[in-house]
């Protein structure tokens, strides 16, 4: 299937898409555990479970923004193995 094919084209977005969610499940996963958040599945037969999500976005923004920051950077140290760049918000 050449890269121009319209067919190629969709199954690269197709599975572009279900890639970020894999990456979004595990790092929300991985700032709840942190921060110390329990939930169910974040995912039930390849469906995202939102209110699962919303109560751990919920409970991030119930910390310091420090807080939240640290559970981001030790996150991303247990999933990659590397420090989290320094982020800084737009003002």
């Amino acid at each position: 299937m050449p890269a121009s094919d319209p067919d190629h084209a969709k199954t690269v977005a197709a599975l572009t898409a279900a890639q970020r969610y894999y990456l979004q499940d595990l790092t929300m996963d991985a700032i709840a555990a942190e921060l110390g958040v329990t939930h169910d599945e974040l995912v039930v037969a390849r469906r995202i479970q939102r209110a699962e999500i919303a109560a751990i976005f919920l409970a991030a923004r119930a910390r310091t923004g420090e807080e939240v920051s640290r559970a981001a950077r030790a996150a991303w140290r247990g999933l990659y193995g590397v420090e989290l760049p320094p982020l800084a918000l737009a003002e």
